[in-house]
């Protein structure tokens, strides 16, 4: 499903010095203003996750959480506003967005994608291809997709803890690599310069970071490979190529218990002129979780698909698995909608240049059997055209 977008833009902060933070909502049926009020719990868990005390940062029950940030974030206009444009755009025909801008760093590591509204038959926007959620970032200008006549070039890399990260990956996506629609490339504990000299060496579309990222008391973030690659290096290096449209920043792998808001921070920070989307989970997820993700997500960025349904189909396969998928955040530059202009295969344009011949000859022949049965029948009817076998014949 590729309809057109409604955004419904949800920009909540900043903090307001009596407590909790404003929330604001815009969308083409009007705007809204209220005030979001968290628990002290969540709160503390985020600031802990924030801190980079991750151990601390303990999370019990994912959808407990995004059902708490339901009731606490669509509420009261904000509720009125959302439910009267997800009519609109569905007598449109459009794909309601969800866009939440976070004006207060304090909000950041928090899993929003886990969102819901309800109980016994929750509606959550971060599975539903008419809802997408994501989070934005604003740029000067929109990102244009990038046109590509190939495959789709990903480098994974990852640490040297993490190399069942890897395997898993291209385990997921041997299926579009065969067919030739991506081509991956792995590097197990890579320095800065290893990753300069594999950028430099092949054409990638996706940097897939299989590794841990810790946050240092400098607010220093650094990205934990075969050193210790800081997050200004990182980016510098990415900025040399600017054929990079997506960073996906996984993390340490693991049991799905805390959030950790190194990778979260990382992938914001990869947002950048000529990169419009960023890919992090909120904390550890199993390997095979990870894999399961990013290799559905990966075919279909592949196929053309805009970058927020193919996150949703990540997402989708995870929930059909695995508890973890409100973990997957999905970040992009404002009115990003596809990361790729695909050109259509050498086998599919040999394919459609093959239809019109196929239909003149089909024409051709239906012409020609007409013509012989008209002369046939001229041949076998009597004077007044009437068969000559009787009228049983018939």
């Amino acid at each position: 499903m590729s309809r057109s977008i409604e955004p419904f833009h949800i920009t909540i902060g900043p903090a307001l010095n009596d407590g909790g933070f404003t929330v604001r909502c815009v969308s083409r049926s009007g705007t809204s203003e209220t005030r979001l009020l968290l628990p002290a719990d969540i709160e503390a868990l985020s600031m802990r996750a924030l801190r980079g005390d991750s151990a601390a940062a303990h999370l019990d029950d994912g959808a407990g959480l995004g059902r708490v940030l339901g009731r606490a974030l669509i509420t009261g206009a904000t509720r009125e506003l959302l439910f009267q444009s997800a009519r609109a755009a569905a007598q449109a025909s459009c794909r309601l967005q969800i866009q939440l801008q976070l004006g207060d760093p304090s909000l950041t590591p928090l899993p929003w994608e886990w969102l819901s509204i309800g109980a016994e038959r929750a509606w959550i926007p971060a599975l539903r291809d008419h809802f997408p959620l994501v989070r934005v970032a604003r740029l000067s200008a929109p990102i244009m997709p990038r046109p590509v006549d190939g495959p789709i070039g990903i480098l994974a890399i990852g640490a040297a803890t993490e190399r069942e990260q890897l395997e898993l990956l291209e385990a997921a996506l041997r299926g579009p690599v065969q067919a030739g629609s991506i081509v991956l490339r792995r590097l197990v504990a890579p320095t800065i310069d290893d990753l300069r000299a594999a950028l430099a060496d092949d054409l990638i579309h996706i940097i897939h970071c299989a590794t841990p990222v810790e946050l240092d008391g400098d607010a220093t973030i650094c990205l934990v490979a075969g050193e210790r690659i800081e997050s200004d290096a990182l980016l510098e290096c990415f900025d040399q190529h600017p054929d990079i449209r997506l960073v996906t920043i996984t993390g340490q792998s693991g049991a799905i218990e805390r959030l950790d808001a190194g990778p979260v921070l990382l992938a914001a920070l990869t947002i950048g002129l000529t990169r419009p989307a960023a890919i992090s989970m909120s904390g550890p997820i199993p390997a095979d979780a990870s894999a399961r993700f990013a290799g559905a997500c990966y075919a279909a960025l592949a196929e053309g698909q805009p970058v927020d349904l193919a996150v949703t189909e990540g997402r989708r396969q995870l929930e059909r698995a695995q508890p973890c998928w409100g973990m997957v955040q999905l970040r992009i530059a404002a009115d990003t909608v596809a990361l790729f202009a695909i050109a259509p295969s050498a086998d599919a344009t040999t394919r459609r240049s093959l239809v019109v011949p196929i239909i003149a000859l089909a024409i051709f022949l239906g012409a020609a059997i007409v013509i012989w049965r008209l002369l046939a029948a001229s041949i076998t009817l009597g004077p007044m055209g009437a068969p000559p076998f009787g009228a049983g014949w018939w």
